[in-house]
C-alpha cells in the first residue's frame, strides 16, 4: 500500500512522498515490534517517534521513577534509625536523621505535599524533647496545614499533631492555645473512633 507504514500492534500511519535520501529499509524492525514498509523523509521520523511510544515509557522516565523509590525508602528507613535514636534517648543524631528524610521526602514530592505532615510532626517532637519549643511550633503547625490539605484527611494523624502542640502550648503555659487544640484533637478521636 504506497504511503503507509505499519508500526508495532497494527497502527498504520499514512505517510507521504517517496521514498526519501534517508533510506528505507522493508525489513527495518520497531523496538515494540512491527515491520516498517516504507516511509519518506518526514515520514521517517515520525515512524521512529511512532516506535518509541510503542516500546514504552523512554528509558530516563522510568529510571526517574526508580530513583523516586529509592529515595523515598531511603527516607523511610532514616526516619526509622531517628525513632531508634530517640529511643536511646541520642537525640542529636535522631534529629539529623529526621532532618535528611524530610529533605529527600521533600526533594521527590515537593515541599507542600500532605504526605510530608508526618515526618514534619516527627521532627517537631525532636524539637520539641530538646527544648525548640519555637522550632517545634512552626514544624506542628506546617504539618497540620499539609494533613489538612490532603484531599482525604486522616482524622487521627491531625488529632496528634493536635496534641504535640497542645502539649508545647501547656509547656509554654499558653493554657488559652491549648484548650481549642485539645478539644478539636478529642473530637477528630471521637468521630474517627466513634464516642
Amino acid at each position: 500500500r504506497g504511503g503507509v507504514a505499519e508500526v508495532g500492534d497494527g497502527v498504520a500511519v499514512a505517510l507521504e512522498g517517496a521514498r526519501g535520501d534517508l533510506g528505507w529499509s522493508p525489513g527495518w524492525r520497531c523496538p515494540g515490534g512491527g515491520t516498517a514498509r516504507r516511509a519518506a523523509s518526514l515520514g521517517w521520523l515520525l515512524l521512529l517517534l511512532l516506535c518509541g511510544a510503542a516500546a514504552g515509557p523512554p528509558e530516563p522516565v522510568a529510571a526517574r521513577r526508580q530513583e523516586a523509590s529509592t529515595t523515598l525508602e531511603t527516607a523511610w528507613r532514616l526516619e526509622t534509625l531517628s525513632r531508634q535514636d530517640w529511643r536511646r534517648r541520642e537525640l542529636t543524631p535522631a534529629l539529623a536523621r529526621a532532618h535528611e528524610a524530610l529533605a529527600l521526602r521533600e526533594r521527590v514530592l515537593g515541599a507542600g505535599h500532605p504526605a510530608l505532615g508526618t515526618s514534619l510532626d516527627w521532627l517537631g517532637q525532636l524539637h520539641y524533647e530538646l527544648a525548640r519549643f519555637e522550632q517545634a511550633e512552626v514544624l506542628y503547625r506546617r504539618a497540620l496545614a499539609l494533613q489538612e490539605s490532603a484531599p482525604e484527611p486522616h482524622g487521627l494523624e491531625i488529632a496528634e499533631t493536635l496534641e504535640h502542640l497542645a502539649s508545647l502550648y501547656l509547656d509554654e503555659g499558653r493554657h488559652d492555645a491549648a484548650e481549642p487544640a485539645v478539644l478539636r484533637a478529642l473530637a477528630l478521636r471521637e468521630a474517627a473512633l466513634g464516642q
